[in-house]
């Protein structure tokens, strides 16, 4: 059977792996054939083979079969340099023992000079037939020698530690190499029926595992520097999707046209099926003796299943998938795709690789959002149009404000064309905002033994920059959870733009250049004498 070569050419990646399609030319005889494309990983998918190809050459494709195979990792030639590296090791680090050995025999032998020269030495001292001095180039020679020898021999010993870990590391290689001699591939067989002989394009296309991407989003908001003068402060939200692609397939995909899309074939074709939804009323404790209701688990069940078993693994391996479709991008009924612009290249490496997808240019409006009960700032937002044709999938998102990282932050759900997303870019000190406890009064005065306690607030937003700006101020009302206990709104004014059963106020503001607004609400709290309230400052500080 003709073996083909067949480059790859095209890569779409999905969430949990990825399309592959090989294309090429081939040589085919006349009659029936079988082409024979090998080393495909074992990752692959078979029932997701395909195969076709167009030419000159009446062609009938007659199957497609894929085939189980194993694939030499490492050539002879790749073993022999191995073999060769460790008898280089080897080699020098014998000649640096045979030095280290030249070494130590010096210094046996100046060791053993000083040795057998001292007692000579002193005696001739004691009867003053040499001076001291004369004897101290001796002892220099030897002091030198030794101290040289020393730092020599620490050099070698050094030189040869490294040796051995470079050794120790190629004989690990060749011993790994040894062990897993070929790796399981697949062989995928191609029937054909060719009328005339001829060339004719082949592509074969599957679908492997151990591929994935996400997106990722660098966000730069901006104002328009001439509008930034002129007080107006027209924002704008430079927005790059990017994606990290990352595979370990085994294959390297090296200049290939690159898809990104958010079609998720793991998923199946077939809708989950709902089963009964059952609701019981809890049954009323018994006390029971563990040992005998054990003992009747165990009769009743013939295989007791234990904890964490196969049963187990796969209830809540059913209950994940069933929440996996919700999470399924569709735009206009169909999955998103993101075809890059020229070719990449993706390493087999697992690592993820960046890649850019696109830009967009996005209207934006900057407003501002405060809670001062909990914390006495002004928090920008964003509120952007998604003007592009691009989906925004959930991602992470990196957000600079005006050249200046603000920090990153996830979008949450997907942002489809011609519809509005909101990103916080933190605490802006040109909103000045404060509130107060104005009032604090308890009526001595009981009315059916009833005390009244009231409070007064007041929140002042100022507007410290050269453009005006709306600004959302959240607060809120205390509500009782005891029937002897009232709480009663008096004021509030302005009136808010919302106000809930639960407490919760918002006004809409907009703040001039420079100016400021004032909100005020007056509220009172009855309460049995007696009794002590709970609560009243609220969940922050008032």
């Amino acid at each position: 059977m003709p073996a083909v070569t067949l480059p790859i050419q095209e890569v779409t990646v999905y969430t949990d792996r990825a399309l592959v399609t090989r294309r090429g030319r081939v040589d085919l005889a006349v009659g029936p054939q079988d082409l024979v494309l090998s080393g495909i990983p074992a990752c692959l998918v078979p029932d997701s083979v395909r195969a076709g190809g167009h030419g000159p050459t009446a062609v009938r494709l007659a199957s497609v079969d894929v085939r189980a195979a194993f694939q030499a990792r490492a050539t002879a030639a790749g073993r022999r340099a191995l073999e060769e590296e460790c008898e280089r090791l080897r080699d020098q680090d014998a000649r640096l023992g045979e030095r280290a050995a030249a070494i130590e025999g010096d210094l046996a032998f100046v060791h053993e000079l000083r040795r057998a020269a001292a007692p000579d030495l002193a005696r001739a001292l004691a009867r003053k037939r040499v001076e001291l001095a004369d004897c101290q180039g001796l002892l220099d020679f030897a002091r030198v020698h030794i101290t040289e020898a020393h730092a020599e021999l620490a050099e070698v010993n050094g030189q040869r530690r490294a040796l051995a870990a470079q050794l120790t590391a190629v004989e690990r290689n060749l011993a790994a190499l040894g062990v897993a001699e070929s790796r399981r591939v697949h062989d995928v067989v191609v029937g054909v029926d060719a009328a005339d002989p001829g060339p004719w394009e082949l592509e074969v296309s599957y679908v492997v595992d151990d591929a994935r991407w996400v997106p990722i989003y660098d966000i730069h908001v901006r104002r328009d520097e001439r509008d930034e003068v002129e007080g107006a402060g027209e924002p704008h939200v430079d927005l790059s999707l990017l994606a990290l692609v990352s595979q370990r397939t085994g294959e390297e995909w090296v200049d290939v046209a690159l898809t990104l899309s958010t079609a998720r074939p793991g998923l199946g074709t077939l809708p989950p099926k709902l089963t009964p939804w059952y609701i019981d009323l809890q049954q009323p404790y018994q006390r029971r003796d563990l040992r005998y209701a054990a003992r009747a688990r165990m009769a009743s069940s013939p295989e007791p299943a234990a904890v964490g078993d196969a049963s187990d693994d796969a209830l809540l391996a059913a209950v994940a998938e069933a929440d996996l479709p919700a999470s399924i991008v569709e735009a206009s009924g169909a999955v998103v795709s993101y075809t890059l612009p020229g070719r990449a290249g993706v390493p087999s490496d697992g690592a993820p690789h960046k890649v850019t997808v696109a830009f967009a240019d996005l209207p934006a409006r900057l407003t501002y959002e405060s809670v001062p009960r909990l914390l006495p700032h002004a928090f920008t937002r964003a509120e952007a149009l998604n003007a592009s044709p691009l989906v925004l999938l959930p991602g992470e998102a990196s957000v600079f404000h005006d050249g200046r990282f603000v920090g990153a932050v996830e979008l949450p759900e997907v942002v489809a064309p011609e519809q509005e997303f909101t990103l916080y870019l933190g605490v802006d000190d040109g909103i000045a905002v404060e509130r107060e406890l104005t009032r604090r009064a308890v009526d001595k005065t009981l009315i059916g033994g009833t005390r009244r306690t009231s409070l007064s607030y007041r929140i002042t937003v100022r507007n410290n920059h050269a453009h005006g700006a709306h600004v959302t101020v959240r607060d809120q009302t205390p509500v009782s959870r005891h029937e002897q206990l009232k709480a009663r709104v008096l004021r509030v004014e302005p009136g808010p733009a919302e106000q809930t059963d639960l407490g919760a106020l918002r006004w809409e503001l907009n703040v001039p250049p420079g100016g400021t607004e004032q909100l005020n609400v007056d509220l009172v709290v009855e309460h049995p004498t007696g009794q002590t309230v709970t609560g009243l400052e609220g969940p922050g500080p008032a």
